[in-house]
């Protein structure tokens, strides 16, 4: 008789949290959103006297961008970036854009994951090089 081998997948993220990685990650969420609000908000008040010849402003907000996940320490953290219609031009006529400061264009992943995962890359890479499983540990202490 051949008795079937359990898979089991290692990259999967636990789905049980405990009680305070629950309130960290609800915490971090409702942070990062409020801040980028905040952010969003400033920007808009700081621009709010410069308005065209119909009198409209030129910086106004325009609802939110998809939610897109940014990996944490604490895991994916859902975020909504707010949109925001900045019509100014600088003097070659290119239109000014807002950058948010805390959440980029492209950021996926924090920079505490990023340093987590060169790391990681380093240590599999010692570790297939080595042939030795605990040099890998070695890096991350």
């Amino acid at each position: 008789m051949t008795e079937a081998t359990p898979i089991i997948n290692i990259h999967q993220a636990p789905t049980t949290r405990n009680a305070l990685d629950a309130v960290l990650y609800e915490g971090a969420t409702k942070l990062l959103q409020v801040a980028i609000e905040a952010e969003v908000a400033a920007y808009i008040e700081g621009h709010a006297a410069e308005r065209d010849e119909e009198g409209h402003r030129l910086v106004v907000r325009n609802g939110h961008a998809p939610v897109r996940n940014i990996q944490s320490g604490l895991g994916p953290i859902p975020v909504s970036r707010p949109r925001v219609d900045d019509r100014r031009v600088d003097e070659h006529g290119n239109r000014l854009r807002f950058e948010s400061s805390l959440l980029p264009p492209y950021l996926r992943r924090s920079k505490s994951t990023a340093q987590l995962s060169m790391y990681t890359e380093r240590a599999v890479r010692t570790t297939r090089a080595s042939g030795s499983p605990t040099t890998s540990w070695s890096l991350c202490s």
